[in-house]
């Protein structure tokens, strides 16, 4: 007896043979079931789920010849920031960041860049700085960093940029531990997670993170930026490797109760 039920009907050989062909989107596709089946479990419904990866699909396929500048562009802010703390050329008497220009050969934001060997243009670079808000004027035509680390306030193409390297390097981290089961070659892919934190604690878990993840990425960052390699004006490709660290916070929505009279 032939039934009709999805649920029973062969896979489609096609879609098989798909992957098949290009095993980097098998990861990518356990991360979308993974999440969509979370989204489905919170009232999302699959006509909606459909509409938005459709809406999606056609604007990533308008920033498809950006997407290696979109890659580059929150890297590029990370490094510009944290050379503007770092280097002692950048930095006043106390060691505090010194006012920039936006351009000029020295004692700019141009200049800073050029240091900091960002790979995004510099009228893309500025216009990044300003619209998250990472830089304020400071006297006449110049500028300090508002933050000693990137944080991003607003929507935008450093946020694009930012979410899909960091959920593309997740995914990696986590195949090349599955497939590299020798823990020496492991890279840190850990988590501390609790169901049951009582809401009054939620400010406290704030300034914990935020003081005990400051202390680990300065670090990390410290020990990166002393490793990167030192050829600023070689015009050969650059055989280095992309290397990071992400950390995160997390807090769910406390569930309301309905009140009893």
């Amino acid at each position: 007896m032939r039934s009709s039920s999805p649920a029973m009907r062969p896979p489609n050989m096609s879609n098989t043979r798909s992957r098949a062909r290009d095993p980097q989107l098998d990861p990518f596709r356990e991360l979308l079931r993974s999440v969509i089946v979370f989204l489905l479990g919170k009232s999302a419904t699959k006509a909606n789920l459909a509409a938005v990866m459709q809406r999606a699909l056609a604007e990533a396929e308008a920033l498809r010849r950006d997407s290696k500048a979109l890659a580059n562009l929150y890297i590029a802010l990370s490094k510009v920031i944290h050379s503007w703390h770092d280097d002692r050329r950048f930095l006043d008497a106390n060691a505090k960041p010194r006012a920039l220009l936006l351009k000029g050969r020295t004692d700019s934001i141009e200049a800073l860049a050029r240091v900091a060997r960002v790979r995004v243009s510099y009228s893309r670079l500025v216009q990044s700085l300003l619209s998250q808000k990472l830089i304020r004027r400071a006297g006449p035509h110049r500028y300090l960093p508002t933050k000693s680390v990137v944080r991003l306030v607003k929507d935008g193409p450093e946020l694009t940029g930012y979410l899909g390297q960091s959920i593309l390097q997740l995914t990696q981290t986590l195949e090349s531990n599955r497939r590299d089961r020798r823990t020496r070659r492991a890279l840190l892919e850990r988590a501390a997670i609790v169901d049951d934190l009582s809401p009054k604690d939620a400010a406290a878990f704030r300034r914990y993170c935020a003081e005990q993840g400051a202390a680990f990425i300065s670090n990390a960052n410290s020990w990166l930026e002393s490793r990167r390699q030192r050829s600023p004006r070689s015009r050969t490709k650059s055989s280095g490797i992309t290397a990071g660290v992400h950390v995160f916070a997390f807090l769910s929505t406390p569930k309301r109760t309905r009140s009893t009279r």
